[in-house]
């Protein structure tokens, strides 16, 4: 039990070093030519603006107000999507969080794909859930759409706020993000 205790505390104490490591940036409308320390290997265009993190708070249809973001709201803030194959919102969702081909991350309110991320750790011997955590933190996602999270990486992602969501059966990228926009799954 001891032992159990003590792998858990130096887990959780390597994600709290890697969500303070900075990452260097590189130049404006370059894309990197190897992936950067953490497995980060961009399709898409580059940009050396900080994430954005900030969720908007959005209006109640219902009542015309105002409302805060509640958790798996993440309205206006980038999601990621965990796919088989594919680069487009037509790829298959992957049933597992850290062995996924790749991460689509998305625009929660517009639903339009900002960048396509290869995962690098989706063939580790060890290691691939906090790995992708690391990832995910230097991607500045609010929230990961996935099949599933092993213990691990749900312990990362939980740690550093952002919001899991398992999406069940095998939709695509673009129902799965539908789903989630309409309210019909929850944060795990």
């Amino acid at each position: 039990m001891w032992l159990a205790m003590l792998k858990t505390l130096v887990i959780y104490c390597l994600l709290l070093v890697l969500a303070g490591c900075r990452t260097h940036a590189e130049p404006a409308g370059s894309a990197p030519s190897s992936p950067a320390p953490g497995g980060v290997a961009q399709t898409g265009p580059a940009d050396d603006s900080p994430p954005q993190r900030d969720a908007v708070a959005k209006s109640d249809s219902d009542s015309g107000t105002a409302r805060g973001i509640g958790p798996g709201d993440c309205y206006g803030a980038p999601v990621a999507i965990s796919v088989a194959g594919g680069s487009t919102l037509q790829a298959e969702l992957d049933p597992a969080f850290a062995r996924a081909e790749r991460f689509l991350v998305v625009d929660s309110q517009t639903s339009k794909v900002l960048q396509v991320v290869e995962n690098a750790a989706a063939n580790a011997a060890r290691g691939a859930g906090v790995q992708c955590v690391d990832i995910m933190r230097q991607l500045g996602v609010c929230a990961v759409l996935s099949g599933g999270f092993g213990r691990k990486a749900a312990a990362g992602l939980r740690s550093l706020g952002i919001v899991m969501v398992e999406v069940p059966g095998s939709p695509t990228a673009a129902e799965a993000l539908a789903d989630y926009q309409q309210g019909k799954l929850s944060p795990r």
